[in-house]
């Protein structure tokens, strides 16, 4: 039988949005307990070898006591460079875990079973059968929870097909004909790391033709610099504009802010898988799957072109096909909680804090993106978001401290920037 306690805020999920968050709402002073296992997604459903498309100085954990990655590889003797060298993935997990062990010490490595709306906030319970009484609750869970694999490969068994965040390991691959579908950052990188190993690899994609990003200039220009700035998404004003202003990206139309969404950033492969890539790898581009069979141990694929079809037959699809979110695939949200949150095709519409229509629940990370844009895709979007949600939850602390009447003020009332 579980214990019961409570504390002022419970966060579901340790990568780094939820570690962010704690480690801010740590120095804020205000209660918090974090649940899940530091860096999990990252560190069991990213291959090992996988560089990360973010450029190091955009690939930080934030709290209000910086510790970046550029402070933990110069402890390590890492190589690093804050543009010139791509992030290994194994750095990038080992640095999130100090980040963790260093300014989250409270993270609890088990998993949340239920949440449940209460009059009083919210009834959490965890695995372990110990039920929390909290405030308010934040859901930062990883990307893996939504996987996206295309409904023609629907039936087919984990066998012959599997998403790409299904893979910590692809030397298991090592000799087999593998088909990755797609031809963004993720598509390009496993086929590379496949070839690495030793697979017959072919990238399968709507796309014409593949995409990779320039490396790095040794010295950009002034005029260049103002051109294109240099943002955590990469140079541009498109991509300064989503980095400065996702509480403006929040006011836009809900079909601008998704259309924006899905077109920004377009797959395309970071600039050190290309030479991996080219030349080792078939690629059948400009191709839509309109059947997939398994037929005598192998996975056949129908599909069109512009001007003909092709038969494609493999040992195993790999689907880079990426997330979508959908708050169903949420298990932790007990059913009735899921049906009072208002949402658009699948996602929370979040007000301007990241509270979802439900008082007291928030989301952060993927789950936000269709509302403040497409920063929160990657770990560079946790600076916003943790900073914002933290003054909130500690301006809601303080209000609670001073009586319920002003806490109610506090809740309704948006913190401002």
């Amino acid at each position: 039988m579980g214990r019961n306690t409570s504390t002022q805020v419970v966060i579901v999920g340790a990568g780094p949005y939820g570690l962010s968050l704690a480690a801010q709402l740590n120095e804020r002073g205000v209660p918090c307990r974090i649940f899940g296992k530091p860096m999990q997604m990252w560190d069991e459903r990213m291959p090992k070898g996988m560089v990360l498309k973010s450029d190091g100085f955009a690939s930080n954990l934030f709290s209000g006591r910086p510790f970046t990655l550029a402070d933990f590889c110069e402890e390590k003797r890492y190589p690093y460079h804050a543009t010139k060298l791509p992030v290994k993935v194994e750095y990038f997990i080992e640095y999130g875990k100090e980040f963790q062990r260093r300014l989250v010490p409270q993270l609890e490595e088990q998993n949340v079973a239920n949440v449940r709306r209460i009059p009083s906030g919210y009834e959490v319970t965890l695995a372990s059968g110990e039920k929390i009484m909290a405030n308010s609750v934040v859901s930062a869970v990883g990307i893996s929870h939504f996987e996206f694999i295309p409904p023609v490969y629907a039936g087919i068994s984990e066998e012959y097909v599997t998403h790409a965040a299904s893979h910590e390991d692809l030397s298991i691959f090592a000799g087999k004909e593998v088909t990755v579908l797609g031809a963004g950052a993720s598509a390009l990188e496993y086929a590379a790391i496949l070839a690495d190993f030793g697979a017959h690899v072919t990238i399968c994609a709507r796309a014409k033709r593949a995409i990779f990003h320039d490396g790095p200039k040794a010295k950009r220009s002034v005029f260049d610099r103002i051109r294109h700035p240099s943002t955590p998404l990469g140079p541009g004003w498109r991509s300064w504009m989503a980095c400065k202003g996702p509480f403006i990206y929040r006011l836009l139309p809900e079909s601008l802010r998704l259309k924006i969404l899905k077109k920004h950033l377009g797959p395309a492969g970071g600039y050190s898988t290309k030479h991996r890539v080219l030349g080792r790898c078939a690629m059948l581009l400009g191709q839509t799957v309109q059947q997939a069979i398994v037929r005598d141990g192998k996975v056949h694929l129908a599909m069109t072109g512009e001007q003909s079809t092709t038969d494609h037959v493999t040992e195993h699809v790999i689907a880079a096909t990426g997330y979508e979110v959908d708050l169903g695939r949420l298990d932790f949200l007990g059913e009735d909680l899921r049906r009072e949150i208002a949402v658009s095709k699948g996602a929370p519409v979040l007000d301007p804090n990241f509270q979802c229509s439900v008082p007291g629940l928030y989301f952060l990370g993927l789950a936000s993106a269709p509302t403040f844009g497409p920063m929160m895709r990657f770990a560079c979007g946790a600076q916003y978001s943790a900073r914002t949600l933290s003054r909130r939850l500690a301006k809601i602390a303080r209000a609670k401290g001073r009586g319920t009447a002003k806490l109610a003020a506090a809740e309704l009332q948006p913190v401002s920037e």
